[in-house]
């Protein structure tokens, strides 16, 4: 009875390989991507979001780029919202892979991809509604799983799906090129530029960061998507820094370990 603890062992093994090496990788998800240099340190990774690819905010996915390595996997938190049509990965040029990345990304706009995934869950249950208070901290690429999170609260409370009352967008980040270029601030930045009217259905409702109040219009009135996002979007872009110091100035200042 021995050997048939390591047979089984093997055999468990095996079959969570190939689940997730092959079913994953090479039939469930999207082979292909599209990626870009959003700044000069990070590298965002664009993939169809098809039948079939389910997450939640929050969540991660294992990568790997075969024009790269084809063994070197890497856990890339996801930075989209599950409504939207894509499924975005944004990467900071760190460590030798992903500096290669970073380099491909420059040379061309389409890659082979292989996913597995994805992978973990909240502390804090914020798929139902519970909270009507959030409030989200990040630090540099950090942001990535809390602008998931953001987007998908928002999309919520503006189709009726929950109540939000409050949502604080808290994040510090030392370059602040990367911070004009992520979805959180650009998607936004247009809604407050398109946003005609600030009434709302809910009188508590304020996106506030300041503690500061909005006009609130009459209660009964349809709830206006755009406003209601250009509520919290405007206290967000207030919280960029005034500095152009970039990130690759930073670091040769304060240098950081390699950890990719």
């Amino acid at each position: 009875s021995g050997i048939l603890v390591p047979v089984f062992a093997s055999t468990f093994w095996g079959g969570d390989l190939i689940i997730r090496k092959l079913y994953m990788a090479r039939f469930r998800y999207p082979r292909k991507a599209t990626i870009s240099q959003l700044t000069d340190t990070v590298v965002e990774v664009r993939i169809p979001k098809t039948k079939g690819f389910d997450y939640n905010p929050g969540q991660y996915m294992k990568i790997a780029i075969p024009a790269l390595s084809v063994f070197e996997w890497h856990p890339i938190s996801i930075s989209s919202s599950p409504y939207q049509q894509h499924v975005t990965l944004h990467i900071r040029k760190r460590g030798t892979w992903t500096k290669k990345l970073h380099q491909l990304a420059g040379r061309i706009d389409e890659v082979e991809i292989l996913l597995e995934g994805p992978y973990g869950s909240l502390g804090v249950d914020l798929t139902s509604d519970r909270y009507s208070m959030v409030m989200l901290l990040s630090g540099g690429i950090g942001v990535t799983p809390m602008q998931s999170i953001a987007h998908q609260l928002m999309y919520e409370h503006e189709w009726g799906e929950r109540e939000l009352k409050k949502l604080w967008f808290i994040w510090t980040a030392r370059d602040p090129e990367v911070m004009e270029n992520m979805d959180v601030v650009t998607d936004y930045r247009q809604s407050i530029a398109s946003a005609t009217a600030t009434t709302i259905t809910n009188p508590d409702f304020m996106g506030s960061l300041n503690g500061s109040s909005h006009h609130r219009g009459d209660t009964n009135s349809p709830i206006n998507s755009d406003a209601s996002t250009a509520f919290m979007a405007g206290n967000v872009l207030t919280s960029l820094p005034c500095s152009n110091t970039t990130d690759q100035e930073l670091e040769m200042d304060l240098p950081m370990d390699e950890f990719f």
